[in-house]
């Protein structure tokens, strides 16, 4: 596997270190796309690749560089950015302000007028560089984001599911989260609702139960939306392995799938480790 090089002149050596940027928090997610602005200062490191026996395979010739993705990285020239394959060469060119990796085939571009689209591995734009926001291509949709609101689009720029939403997340499965009149609720690919909007937060089903809120208490649903166990708790952590942590007005507990405490009470937090 490729690994991200860097490498530094320092008096008349060279050093080479797979550290991060030293002007960068070492906490950065590694594949997070900075801002870049245009009146870019050149950095004194270049970045290239090594393989596992850390022989080079990419001289360092880039002003930053991210790790590859479905076989393409993320690299910046100066203050632009594009793509290269595991040869070094650049398939996608370096030209957009900003870029992200590849997910299911696309890559999510950006040019100078904040404006995104996706491009191909070649280069080819596949969804014109139009809308305010992107995600990532998610089980075949990615959401879009206009003046109008949020919805989720297909790789043929169609609206499958129109942006009619305050806020959206990306499809797991066959369902996505949503945010409308100030509610959450789930919808389908068809932008059905499974869940209807009603709850204050929710997240996606885990071990077939779904946390929701309501009247600024936490309990759980199914996934035809029916209470399973009741609203009565001020914390809440999503099941797994059917165990969830939850507080009530005793403390921090475990409970199983039928409510029943499974561990005694603490005065902090406790989460479910497996």
């Amino acid at each position: 596997m490729l690994q991200r090089l860097s490498i530094i002149v320092l008096f008349l050596g060279i050093l080479i270190s797979c550290q991060p940027e030293p002007s960068e928090s070492v906490n950065r997610n590694p594949d997070e796309i900075p801002p870049v602005e245009e009146d870019f200062v050149p950095t004194k490191y270049k970045w290239g690749y090594i393989d596992s026996e850390g022989d080079m395979q990419i001289k360092p010739a880039f002003d930053d560089a991210r790790n590859f993705c479905e076989g393409l990285a993320v690299v910046r020239k100066k203050a632009m950015w594009g793509y290269i394959d595991k040869n070094g060469k650049e398939v996608v060119p370096i030209q957009y302000k900003g870029a992200w990796n590849f997910s299911e085939g696309l890559g999510r571009v950006m040019d100078f007028s904040g404006k995104m689209g996706f491009v191909n591995e070649s280069g080819e734009t596949i969804i014109p560089l139009e809308y305010e926001n992107l995600g990532d291509f998610s089980n075949g949709f990615a959401r879009a984001i206009t003046e109008k609101g949020v919805g989720f689009i297909d790789r043929d720029n169609n609206w499958v599911v129109e942006p009619l939403f305050q806020k959206a997340w990306d499809f797991q499965g066959e369902i996505a989260r949503v945010l409308i009149g100030g509610f959450y609720g789930l919808i389908n690919s068809k932008g059905e609702f499974v869940i209807e909007p009603e709850f204050e937060s929710l997240s996606y089903p885990s071990d077939n139960f779904i946390r929701a809120k309501k009247n600024g208490k936490y309990g759980f649903i199914d996934k035809k939306g029916q209470e399973v166990l009741p609203f009565q708790y001020s914390e809440a952590a999503d099941f797994k392995d059917g165990i969830s942590p939850v507080k009530n007005d005793k403390g921090y507990v475990l409970i199983d799938t039928s409510g029943t405490a499974v561990s005694q009470y603490f005065a902090d937090p406790v989460w479910y480790a497996g």
